[in-house]
Order: C-alpha cells, then sequence, then structure tokens
C-alpha cells in the first residue's frame, strides 16, 4: 500500500457548488478520484455523446484525466463532492477488479453499500488518524470497487506515473516559483532527462505547472476568495492579468466568469 504523495492523508475530500450552470473544460486530475453530484447534474462531454451525471452515479477519474463538462444546478443549486485517493491498491485488488469487469465506462450506479462508505470516509476527522488506519478505512472502499470491476479504472496504472509524481510535487506549493531546474533536482535527475520523461507521457512541465496552479486557482474560489490580486499570488502569478489569461485559456471561461456563478 504505497504512498503517491508526500502528504500524511491516505485520501481528501474536496467539495464545489454553483448557483448558476459551470461551463468548464481542460480540468485535469492531479489524483486518482471519485466525484458524486449529490444536488444537480455533470453533463460530461467526451469523444461520444455528452452522460449526465447526477447522484445516481459516481464518476470516476484517474490521475491526468483530463474532462470537460457542465455542472447543472438543480433549484439554483449545483454541488459535488470529490474523493481524491493517494495510496495505491494491491495488485491483487487491481487485478480481480480487471477479472470481473464487463465494460470501460468511467461512471458507476450508486448503490447502499458504496452510498454508506462514502458517506463514512466523508465524515472522517482525518487528523484523529495515522495515515495507517486512514488506509485501512479507505481499503472498504477499493474493495467494493473491486468486486464491482471498477477499481482498476481509477489505477490503470501499478504504479504513479512520473506525471502524476510531478504533479504531486507541484501542488505542494503551487505558489512557488517553480522551474525546470528545481524540478530536476527533486527528482535527481538532469533538466534533459526530466523533459524527455514527461514527453514520454505526452506533456510538458509548462502545461503541467499550470493544470496544478488553476486547480488550486478552482479550489481557492470555491473555498470563498474572490480577490483576483490574493488569487493570482497564491497561484505564483505576480501579475493578475497573467493569471486571468492562463485561467481563461485552460478553462475557457475568465476567473470572474466563474466566480459569478457561485
Amino acid at each position: 500500500m504505497g504512498q503517491l504523495n508526500a502528504t500524511r492523508k491516505a485520501y481528501t475530500m474536496s467539495y464545489y457548488r454553483g448557483q448558476q450552470k459551470q461551463s468548464i473544460r481542460n480540468v485535469t486530475m492531479l489524483a486518482p478520484c471519485i466525484i458524486w453530484v449529490t444536488t444537480g447534474c455533470k453533463r460530461l462531454f467526451g469523444s461520444q455523446e455528452a452522460v449526465d451525471i447526477d447522484n445516481k452515479w459516481l464518476l470516476l477519474a484517474a490521475a491526468n484525466d483530463t474532462l470537460a463538462f457542465e455542472n447543472m444546478p438543480a433549484n439554483e443549486l449545483f454541488f459535488s463532492m470529490q474523493l481524491s485517493f493517494f495510496v495505491q491498491p494491491t495488485e491483487a485488488l487491481l487485478e480481480q477488479s480487471a477479472k470481473v469487469a464487463t465494460q470501460e465506462r468511467q461512471y458507476v450506479a450508486v448503490n447502499k453499500a458504496l452510498s454508506e462508505t462514502l458517506k463514512i470516509l466523508s465524515s472522517l476527522n482525518l487528523d484523529l488518524f495515522s495515515v495507517e488506519t486512514q488506509e485501512q478505512w479507505l481499503f472498504v472502499l477499493y474493495q467494493q470497487l473491486a468486486e464491482q470491476g471498477y477499481l482498476h479504472r481509477l489505477f490503470p496504472h501499478k504504479s504513479a506515473s512520473f506525471c502524476q509524481q510531478v504533479m504531486h510535487y507541484l501542488s505542494k506549493s503551487p505558489d512557488d516559483e517553480h522551474s525546470i531546474e528545481r524540478a530536476s533536482h527533486h527528482f535527481s535527475m538532469s533538466r534533459a532527462t526530466l523533459i524527455r520523461r514527461l514527453k514520454l507521457e505526452n506533456t510538458r512541465f509548462r502545461d503541467v505547472l499550470v493544470s496544478v496552479r488553476m486547480n488550486h486557482a478552482l479550489g481557492l474560489m470555491q473555498e470563498g476568495i474572490d480577490n483576483q490580486l490574493e488569487l493570482s499570488l497564491a497561484c505564483g502569478y505576480q501579475s493578475q492579468e497573467r493569471f486571468s489569461q492562463r485561467f481563461t485559456q485552460l478553462f475557457g471561461l475568465s476567473p470572474k466568469q466563474y466566480l459569478q456563478t457561485l
């Protein structure tokens, strides 16, 4: 049960809300996660036709998956919870999941057992538990997902990809002045090696950094921070204009437009 990052959490819970429709593209998942829309609907756009995800379904996303979606409120409210995983399942569980899988869907129906487990995990004060105890709670959910043939969809690789490792490293301090040189030093490799390894996974350091910072921006806005200078600095940008440009280029709407939906 290897740790995927250096934080002392086996998982984290994040919450997303909105009072108006939110149309967002290019949202990269920084860790394997499950998204449960409890109020309203998330319209997911992919290579095929759009799929509406409401409270009857769980959306599954592997690390580095990129989503495009519309969050649509019901009675002027959209609310979802996102459970992000930082512990790798055992190979036995992944093999069990792959063996019983009948289809490679990105969503799974919520049954009473899954619902109860998610409610328990979301209610725990993780500060009271060691990371080893947190893992034991989490593996109840992993076992359920493996039995239904969905766990391997969240963890398509036996270990964290290099891109995922870089995302975790950057997400510890999105406001730092990150550079390829600092990152390569952290991973004890040359600048050229870091660039090459990311290229093998079809990405670039700059793109990973922007994704991490803009995801951080979304989280800060959800927490109630609406001052654009404060947001810019917290995401590593000295210029509000540059921050706004990066946000708009990535997500397809400006920070101001996103804040107006909350």
